[in-house]
């Protein structure tokens, strides 16, 4: 749609302080606008998102996804699980999405294949930590939420780079994919199956750099912004005024 696009485009350029949540955003607004942003990342709750106790054995793999369709892309998930389980035969690999209502296309058997509606963050939180790996596998994101609570839980992230380049370092707290490569989604999750020393590494750098995403920081940092906004806003008056 032209005119939404435009009505869109026009609100970059309202007299308001602008941040942006992720370096991503960050540089697409100066490639739209030209203008420089600030960066203002969001944190996590670090009291609900922490390593609970896991329970699974030896033999299984729980894999975790937002199941969401579109551009979140859950069936590429699927699809490249399922690739996986063609190929690693002596595991057992389960495949838990979370949401409001399951995507499309997808054949859940509650067994392989599971769904959970409406989690609360509690509940999420032990998803996340009775899961081995957790996948973002979207074609677009601002600063996706799912994969730094995960590291958070003591989670191996897999994930594109769209939005997560602000904690997400590939081979280091993560692995990161191009967005629609199902072949190179399904490459890594099956080295984290087979690789647990690779795994244990991205887990443990993972729970480091969630640490550093938490209210108190990024309110001192959302506070400081508050207060150069508050006195950009005086000088325009001022400006009015004069006029």
């Amino acid at each position: 749609d032209l005119v939404m696009k435009k009505f869109i485009y026009d609100t970059y350029f309202l007299p308001i302080y602008k941040v942006a949540n992720s370096l991503w955003l960050h540089n697409q607004l100066i490639r739209l606008t030209g203008f420089d942003y600030p960066i203002l990342n969001p944190a996590i709750e670090h009291e609900i998102f922490y390593p609970r106790e896991k329970y699974n054995d030896e033999r299984s793999i729980n894999i975790v996804a937002l199941g969401k369709g579109g551009w979140k892309n859950a069936l590429g998930i699927y699809k490249a699980v399922e690739l996986v389980r063609s190929q690693i035969k002596d595991r057992n690999i389960v495949l838990h999405y979370f949401g409001h209502r399951p995507p499309e296309n997808i054949q859940f058997d509650g067994k392989g294949t599971l769904f959970h509606k409406d989690l609360n963050d509690e509940d999420l939180a032990k998803l996340y930590s009775s899961s081995d790996i957790q996948i973002t596998f979207s074609k677009a994101e601002s600063f996706p939420l799912p994969p730094l609570e995960a590291m958070a839980c003591g989670t191996a992230v897999i994930t594109t780079p769209y939005g997560t380049e602000d904690y997400a370092i590939d081979g280091e707290n993560s692995l990161v994919v191009n967005p629609d490569d199902i072949h190179m989604l399904a490459e890594n999750i099956k080295k984290l199956i087979l690789d647990e020393q690779l795994r244990n590494k991205l887990q443990m750098n993972g729970i480091k750099t969630a640490k550093k995403f938490t209210y108190e920081n990024q309110a001192k940092i959302l506070e400081r912004h508050i207060k150069l906004a508050l006195d950009e806003n005086s000088k325009r008056d001022q400006g009015w005024k004069v006029l």
